[in-house]
């Protein structure tokens, strides 16, 4: 079996703020215990604890820029190169897909205790081009875009 090697870099504190300080984004999170979905911002706390722990098994970030993916590997976390949105194609080559959630999931509470917004559905943009030998149309790649609400 071949394995592919996907660069990666650590990813820790001093990453998350290298990443994410000064950036609005969403998160989709899978702990130990539980799924997060909403506003990083809503979530930080609940997410750094989870990182000190080792119970951050895998988190997307993103946001109408880039999607920064990360996850476990050998009891370590670990950070992928960034997908980045393109905002230079044009629409006729991208297509925007929503995907529903289950609300028994994105019904959560911030780490204040408050509330959070439902969110309804992801979506996600997907990037065509085009073989020049088949003159097919393919996806060359899938970038997480935003949380709709209700």
């Amino acid at each position: 079996m071949v394995q592919l090697k996907m660069p990666h870099t650590l990813f820790n504190r001093e990453e998350w703020t290298n990443q994410l300080d000064g950036g609005e984004y969403f998160v989709i999170a899978h702990l130990l215990s539980q799924v997060l979905i909403g506003r990083e911002r809503d979530h930080r706390k609940v997410l750094q604890e989870a990182m000190d722990e080792n119970a951050l098994l895998e988190a997307h970030f993103f946001n109408k820029d880039k999607e920064i993916f990360i996850s476990q590997l050998d009891q370590k976390l670990v950070m992928y190169e960034p997908l980045e949105h393109d905002h230079a194609v044009s629409d006729e080559w991208k297509i925007i897909r929503s995907y529903k959630l289950d609300p028994s999931i994105v019904n959560q509470k911030r780490d204040n205790e408050e509330e959070v917004k439902a969110y309804e559905a992801v979506e996600v943009i997907e990037y065509l081009k085009h073989d020049a030998e088949s003159h097919l149309a393919y996806v060359d790649k899938t970038v997480l875009y935003r949380l709709t609400e209700e």
